[in-house]
């Protein structure tokens, strides 16, 4: 688009200013001057390749009689051309793409600093009304909520093949933010399932963010957003809790899985002056997110899932199942007790590899005192675990057959 308008500017104008310095009297002069410039830039495009056919043309037929040094030089304006649809997409990219810097309005965690600064990046790139959408975010603030380090990244939807994306960085020195934005062609099927960044900005507006600080004191604190979109939660063995405005909710175990937008929040030390101490005390927190909401106990299904869960109960059924337990071999069939292993027939070797091992579940108060059975494979034949029916949480574990309790 600006090629043509620079091209035409200059294809119109350039004639005007050759017929004023002419040396001789010419008919049309003007339009020989437009007509040479048109041949000597014209392009021809070769798969890859583009070639400056036009000047070649002018310089192997056209011979001037009249005002010769003007129309070459009328000709190499043309070859100029030719060169130029090359750089102008430079240009036009290295000024699309040249860093801009907003001063920050805010630079305390604790007074909600996210909301202005983002208004005034909203209104530098014309993107009031726009969607868009988060990619990731990451921020680094003091014990007393100084931020010294503050970056995002977030995409903006041209159409489905067209995206910007656009980089965020706090220049702590300078309390600028600078802005970098880039432009690629290609669908990110990942834009719809984001989350805009106006509204992650008016979830942190909400919360108190001294209470993401969950863990003991640290000089400094992270929160980071890895994901834009919704993510999948099934982590047991980690601290997490679910925002709801400006309340937290602790999750236990029996509530997994969750769905929603995680933010990590962890404390750090400062090792250098430019560098921190890896994360410590990670605790994972959940905003727009759903998940198994208990008003009691858990069920004998969900006991079975968490015992199975466990390490020392998996590789017992590894060991009491399948191939383990019975195989087929030269068209016979055989079964395994205690590393023997003895031929039987077939109806025999499809109920064991059925029905075995067996499982029976007893609710004693508030537990779920799960047994597995199987006379076939590997001793210890038993294992009895003990689940608690309000966190499903495994409180032992005990196999039966000379094993001691774990």
């Amino acid at each position: 688009m600006l090629y043509s308008v620079i091209y035409t500017i200059i294809l119109l104008l350039t004639p005007f200013i050759y017929c004023k310095y002419k040396q001789e009297q010419e008919a049309n002069i003007y339009w020989k001057f437009v007509g040479i410039m048109l041949v000597s830039s014209f392009t021809l495009h070769l798969n890859n390749w583009s070639l400056p056919v036009g000047f070649v043309i002018y310089l192997a037929f056209f011979k001037h009689k009249k005002n010769k040094s003007i129309k070459q030089k009328a000709a190499y304006v043309g070859l100029a051309l030719f060169f130029l649809q090359f750089l102008i997409p430079y240009i036009q990219s290295y000024w699309f793409e040249f860093p801009r810097k907003l001063a920050v309005q805010e630079e305390n965690m604790y007074n909600s600093p996210f909301k202005d600064n983002w208004s005034k990046i909203q209104s530098e790139f014309d993107l009031v009304d726009k969607d868009i959408r988060l990619m990731d975010f990451r921020v680094v603030y003091s014990h007393e909520g100084s931020i010294v380090d503050y970056e995002f990244t977030f995409m903006e939807r041209i159409n489905m093949e067209h995206h910007i994306s656009y980089k965020v960085d706090f220049n702590e020195e300078t309390s600028y933010l600078e802005i970098k934005r880039h432009a690629f062609e290609g669908q990110w099927l990942l834009f719809d399932l984001s989350i805009p960044v106006t509204e992650l900005f008016r979830q942190l507006e909400q919360m108190d963010i001294q209470k993401l600080r969950l863990t003991r004191d640290y000089p400094f604190y992270r929160l980071e957003i890895q994901e834009g979109h919704k993510i999948h939660y099934g982590v047991k063995d980690a601290k997490k809790y679910v925002i709801d405005y400006n309340k937290i909710k602790e999750i236990d175990n029996t509530m997994l899985p969750i769905e929603g937008h995680r933010i990590l929040s962890c404390g750090l030390t400062k090792e250098t002056n430019d560098h921190y101490s890896s994360c410590e005390d990670y605790i994972d927190f959940f905003f727009n997110a759903s998940y198994n909401e208990h008003d009691g106990l858990i069920t004998e299904e969900e006991a079975i899932t968490f015992a199975e869960e466990n390490k020392a109960v998996k590789e017992w059924l590894m060991k009491h199942t399948d191939e383990q337990i019975a195989r087929e071999q030269n068209g016979k069939h055989y079964v395994n007790k205690d590393g023997e292993w003895t031929e039987v027939d077939e109806r025999t070797y499809v109920k064991v590899l059925k029905f075995t091992p067996a499982v029976k579940v007893e609710k004693v108060v508030d537990e779920w005192h799960i047994r597995y059975e199987n006379e076939y494979g590997q001793n210890p034949h038993e294992m009895r675990v003990v689940i608690d029916a309000r966190t499903g949480e495994v409180e032992s574990i005990r196999n039966v057959g000379g094993m001691k309790d774990e």
